[in-house]
């Protein structure tokens, strides 16, 4: 069910399998560490989203990796686009799958710096009529109540034990931990800040972009919590398949809004 390994021949099969239903995982190219690959939050999610897709069919859209990292430009292997560019690409993207038959493109989110980007992105789908429905995954909330059940301890920042695990389970030749020296410290640059929000939050407390402890990983645990993240997400796919209302209601809304807001005779 990847997209990428399907004939011309066989994707309307594989459309109609997955009800229209196509999981876009997202990730990222940055440093992470001196031990872990760019790519790693990439590689993680889409462990995750072929393995759900063998539970609950789905077709899997091939390695997405242009998204927000403005914060690491200044390490190697990062690849951070133009805002608007990435902005574009991932709404092109979508069109284009729905252009291949889905109705339902289901976003799973892989890295942390996505965390207000995707969002954003979701609801301004609304902006304009779309015949598909955009849906995100709560696919990073669950990793971290998993990881807390697996791990026995609340996630360990970037690059550290849970990650480290992840890596060691899904792509273990890529890992390198005779390159690791000892865990980072948070700076708190901007600590006199207080509750203020700066973009250079990530920058000021972490400049090397690393941000957790990699000590003790294991390779057992990191199958588990992919395994348990598959399971959560083949749920998640379910769901969406069966979701009716959304469709109803995003279809509903486009009505109004092309009929335009009405005054009251009372007004």
């Amino acid at each position: 069910m990847n997209w990428e390994d399907l004939t011309a021949k066989d994707f309307p099969r594989a459309v109609k399998q997955s009800a229209g239903v196509c999981v876009l995982p997202l990730g990222v190219m940055e440093k992470h560490g001196d031990h872990l690959p760019v790519g790693t939050d990439l590689l993680a999610v889409r462990a995750v989203c072929e393995r759900a897709a063998k539970l609950e069919p789905a077709v899997v859209f091939p390695h997405y990796y242009f998204t927000q990292i403005a914060e690491a430009k200044h390490a190697h292997g990062t690849v951070a686009l133009p805002p608007w560019l990435i902005w574009e690409l991932l709404e092109a993207t979508c069109d284009e799958i729905h252009r291949n038959g889905f109705t339902k493109i289901l976003l799973v989110n892989g890295h942390g710096g996505n965390n207000a980007f995707l969002p954003h992105f979701a609801i301004a789908a609304l902006d304009r009529a779309r015949d598909y429905t955009l849906y995100m995954a709560p696919h990073l909330k669950t990793r971290a109540r998993l990881i807390r059940e697996i791990f026995g301890t609340p996630l360990d920042g970037h690059a550290g034990k849970a990650e480290t695990s992840e890596i060691l389970a899904a792509r273990p030749a890529s890992v390198r931990m005779r390159n690791f020296k000892k865990p980072p410290a948070k700076l708190n640059r901007l600590a006199h800040l207080g509750e203020i929000h700066t973009g250079m939050f990530w920058y000021a407390d972490f400049p090397e972009h690393f941000a957790g402890n990699p000590a003790g990983a294991d390779e057992k645990k990191g199958r588990e919590l992919i395994e348990k993240l598959a399971a959560a997400l083949a749920q998640d796919i379910r769901t969406v398949k069966k979701d009716r209302t959304a469709p109803r209601l995003q279809k509903e809304y486009q009505r109004r809004v092309l009929t335009g807001p009405r005054m009251s005779r009372n007004a």
